[in-house]
């Protein structure tokens, strides 16, 4: 069962979330997806030519989305991770590989005695999203996504969900960062080789301080005047 949040335009809908629910129904607010997650990571990735190099800057934070009485709490871990990818093909998406990098990450550092579940928010590649959680596709070259792992979409351009929100803070700090790397203001290490894409040089940044001002959250409801279009497909003869 999906659950898709969109605006209309004249070429055809414009998706501003989507996720999709297996073995269940999808919630009208869209948290208690998020809630049955153990981490809710969101990354977004942004790339410019510096000094003749490509470089792409792949930032995102770790949430939980927690039930705390009649209300939805967002725990952050305070924390902004940025992976520095140089020279991704042209053919591949640095989004993607950011995400493989930071599932491969958690995947071997977790408790392997019990199965994890986490969802990887993403703005990138949307009509790949059912191939790559069902293992049917690779998520970056001939890799793919490694269990535990599902991706969903949120738009950074717009939308009013958490997730959007999110999206956006992640946006606007992947371009920063871009623009904080040319100008030489940021603090650099070392590049070296991805064992993911060896051709790729990268590495790895954070910043902690980061603060969710109001971590009480409510999610899309239908109110008054709303109204609702049922779709249905008629039965064979």
């Amino acid at each position: 069962m999906d659950r898709a949040v969109h605006y209309a335009r004249p070429k055809g809908p414009k998706i501003q979330s989507r996720c999709t629910v297996t073995g269940g129904h999808v919630s009208i607010s869209g948290l208690q997806e998020l809630m049955k997650y153990d981490s809710v990571l969101v990354l977004d990735t942004n790339r410019k030519s510096i000094n003749n190099e490509e470089v792409a800057a792949a930032c995102f934070v770790h949430c939980r989305f927690v039930s705390e009485e009649e209300a939805v709490i967002v725990e952050c871990d305070g924390r902004l991770n940025v992976y520095e990818f140089h020279n991704v093909p042209e053919t591949e998406n640095p989004e993607m590989l950011g995400l493989l990098k930071v599932a491969l990450e958690i995947s071997r550092a977790v408790d392997k005695s019990k199965p994890i579940k986490i969802a990887l928010i993403t703005d990138s590649e949307l009509g790949r999203h059912d191939k790559i959680n069902k293992r049917l596709e690779p998520i970056f070259g001939d890799q793919y996504l490694p269990d535990g792992f599902t991706l969903h979409y949120a738009s950074a351009e717009r939308g009013r969900e958490v997730i959007n929100n999110l999206m956006r803070f992640c946006d606007k700090q992947s371009s920063n960062y871009l623009k904080f790397l040319e100008e030489g203001s940021v603090k650099t290490s070392e590049l070296e080789p991805l064992k993911e894409a060896p051709t790729v040089k990268h590495r790895y940044m954070f910043s902690d301080g980061i603060e969710i001002v109001n971590p009480i959250i409510k999610g899309i409801s239908i109110g008054l005047g709303t109204t609702v279009t049922l779709y249905g497909k008629k039965k064979p003869d």
